[in-house]
């Protein structure tokens, strides 16, 4: 039985949020997986990967998601 969570995400790979922790520190979603964001920060992106649930995240001040479809 397949039960794919792949597709309910709301930032998508490559996009650039911040942590609510640290709001200064921009990061890019490498890969979502199991309704995790693995993400880097932008300035190391050779760095680890930190995991992020979709509720510790925000979208930097002045950009807006794109409407669901």
């Amino acid at each position: 039985m397949g039960y794919n969570t792949n597709d309910d995400n709301i930032y998508k790979v490559g996009a650039t949020v911040t942590a609510k922790s640290n709001p200064d520190l921009k990061l890019t979603i490498m890969r979502y997986y199991h309704r995790t964001y693995y993400c880097v920060d932008v300035n190391d992106a050779g760095g680890n990967q930190v995991s992020y649930f979709e509720r510790e995240l925000s979208l930097p001040a002045g950009v807006k998601l794109a409407k669901r479809t």
